[in-house]
């Protein structure tokens, strides 16, 4: 299909909030495809002048990625879909564009508005909207800074009349305060002369006390370690019950030291004053994490300075970072519990340490970290630099009742060993139930009840980069064996090191639009890479699969490329209805059979065998 010359034209004058770029697209080619997801519009989500438009299909696509390059955002045009008509790529008119509704543009701007759109995550550009933001002004050391606005109400700006009007929805409401460790930060919103104004002030050596910044008080105390009471479930956690400290005695509120003296564990805070102390560690840790400031809006911090023993799981509240600073957590033998716990929480970091789960001492096999979704989601998790052996089950699992999503979970520089035992086969990271997900850097290293190493199994748009597998008696794996619904969509996996596990990977039966590259699998124990669905696999090396380097069971619309598969007893094997594979631009290498396939539709082509 031929790209008009106006329209390459018109995407290089576009002003828009995305970058432009100018394809390079051969003309008048045109492209097979099977289903309307295996066609896809290159300017992914912007528009022509006219209908000589063209699309591509997945293959196509994967093949020339270079070549497709994002357009601008057209605004008002009408926009396009691709879609598979007699087995070609064709492009459908969809609604038109009513972003750019003149009659609003021009109210907006009438009321002192800017008609604007923004450049969204994806690539593409948001809906016009009316920015009725005035301006902002600031200290040179960022003490002071002065917002100011008008209130935008049916994409016209209109001025405010109360103070309640400035700060409608807004975490901080018309006056609040964040404390840091340094600093507090007050917050005001107030209505002046039609205009809302947002102020922060920051102070030094204050604290933000019932929404104020007060002075920062200077006396030590001291309050005895009190039980935590909790609900000892791995379903059901709830916080310490503990009332935090009156406003007259010293509290955790931005940062408490967890240390020893001799045999005692104290709390103290960043003035040096003790708030919790007591011979059980758990007991002073939990109080810690629980008097943080109530309802804060920024992170707090609970620092280790020593290795502990605990006999109860921690439950970590929103808004908390957990460093446990280089040292060690140790479940205390017959505790029969998991080491922390996050449940319903959200903006938690848990950072820099290790966890040994002691678990040839525990009857029961539980969790290294849980993170659990049990009546709302879990979101803005961050576990990173962090250690986990001896955990009885898995080290690190987010998942939830199946009502809900955890969403914005991110997991970096773990090392994991010694996860399993005899009795309850282990995991390295697991993901149930998991949206907009980040995994990166994971060395796993199995023993003999380690079966899975990087599972996801229900969610989207999950990223995972550099793991390091060896010795595992099962996989990793992307999608459920068994279960077709709920769905897992949009996950990438990208720099696998795989050796000597049963399967280097398992993409399930549930999973869509999987996206597998530069993996190195070596040396399974039967398959490297077993496809129970569709993928795309890229770039990578299988090599010394005792049975097959790719299984493709019952698997369709699989992109197999670029790949070196090689000392196998079969490199590429369809079986159970597998069909429409790609399978192009390999090498194969001392294989018994190089491939063996049974679709009839699936494609075999420019393939290097030897």
């Amino acid at each position: 299909m031929k790209i008009p010359l106006s329209f390459l034209i018109l995407a290089m004058l576009v002003i828009s909030g995305c970058v432009e770029k100018e394809p390079s697209i051969t003309q008048n080619e045109l492209y097979f495809c099977n289903h309307d997801n295996d066609c896809f519009n290159p300017c992914r989500g912007s528009t022509p002048v006219d209908k000589d438009y063209f699309c591509v299909n997945k293959l196509e696509f994967e093949t020339n990625k270079d070549r497709y390059k994002q357009f601008a955002c057209l605004g008002a045009l009408p926009t396009y879909v691709c879609v598979c008509e007699n087995n070609r790529c064709t492009a459908k008119t969809r609604e038109p564009n009513t972003d750019l509704n003149q009659t609003e543009k021009t109210n907006c701007e009438n009321s002192g508005g800017k008609w604007v759109q923004e450049c969204t995550t994806t690539g593409l550009c948001s809906p016009y909207f009316c920015d009725c933001d005035l301006g902002r002004e600031e200290t040179d050391n960022h003490t002071i800074i002065i917002e100011r606005y008008k209130l935008e109400k049916n994409n016209v700006c209109v001025e405010c009349e109360t103070n309640d009007e400035c700060a409608e929805g807004l975490v901080y409401g018309v006056r609040g305060c964040v404390q840091s460790r340094d600093y507090c930060k007050e917050y005001h919103r107030y209505c002046e002369n039609g205009v809302c104004i947002f102020k922060s002030v920051e102070y030094g050596n204050r604290q933000c006390v019932n929404n104020t910044c007060i002075e920062s008080m200077s006396s030590e105390g001291s309050s005895s370690s009190s039980s935590t009471t909790t609900t000892d479930t791995e379903t059901n956690d709830t916080e310490n019950t503990t009332e935090p400290p009156a406003s007259n005695q010293l509290s955790c509120a931005y940062m408490c030291s967890i240390l020893k003296d001799g045999s005692i564990t104290k709390a103290v805070n960043s003035t040096g004053g003790t708030v919790f102390s007591g011979e059980n560690s758990h007991d002073v840790i939990q109080n810690a994490l629980d008097n943080l400031t109530p309802d804060r809006v920024e992170k707090e911090t609970i620092i280790l300075m020593d290795d502990f023993v605990i006999d109860d799981k921690l439950i970590i509240p929103r808004y908390t970072i957990f460093d446990l600073n280089g040292h060690k957590l140790t479940l205390a033998n017959n505790s029969d519990t998991s080491l922390i716990t996050i449940t319903d929480k959200d903006y938690v970091e848990i950072k820099n340490g290790i966890l040994d789960g002691n678990a040839n001492n525990q009857n029961v096999r539980l969790y290294g970290i849980r993170v659990y979704a049990q009546t709302k989601p879990c979101s803005h998790i961050m576990i990173n630099d962090i250690t986990i052996k001896n955990a009885g089950h898995h080290a690190i699992t987010v998942s939830g009742n199946g009502s809900f999503y955890n969403e914005h979970i991110t997991v970096t520089d773990i090392f994991l060993e010694n996860i399993g035992t005899e009795t309850s086969v282990g995991g390295g990271v697991i993901f149930y139930y998991v949206r907009d997900g980040y995994v990166e850097n994971i060395t796993i290293e199995g023993n003999n009840y380690t079966k899975f190493g990087v599972e996801c199994v229900y969610g989207n748009n999950i990223t995972i980069k550099n793991v390091n597998t060896h010795n595992l008696i099962g996989d990793n794996r992307i999608g459920a064996a068994g279960a077709i619904t709920p769905k897992l969509s949009n996950v990438t996996l990208s720099n696998l090191d795989s050796d000597e596990d049963k399967y280097g990977l398992l993409v399930g039966k549930n999973a869509v639009n999987i996206t597998l590259n530069n993996l190195d699998i070596r040396n399974s124990e039967v398959t490297g890479i077993k496809v129970l669905s569709g993928a795309e696999i890229l770039d990578s090396l299988i090599d010394g699969a005792s049975k097959y380097g790719i299984n493709l069971k019952g698997a369709q619309n699989t992109i197999i490329k670029g790949n070196t598969i090689k000392n196998t007893h079969c490199g590429v094997y369809e079986e159970e209805n597998a069909d429409y594979n790609y399978i192009i631009n390999n090498f194969f290498e001392n294989n018994v059979n190089n491939y063996i396939t049974i679709g009839s539709n699936t494609v075999v082509e420019n393939n290097t065998e030897s």
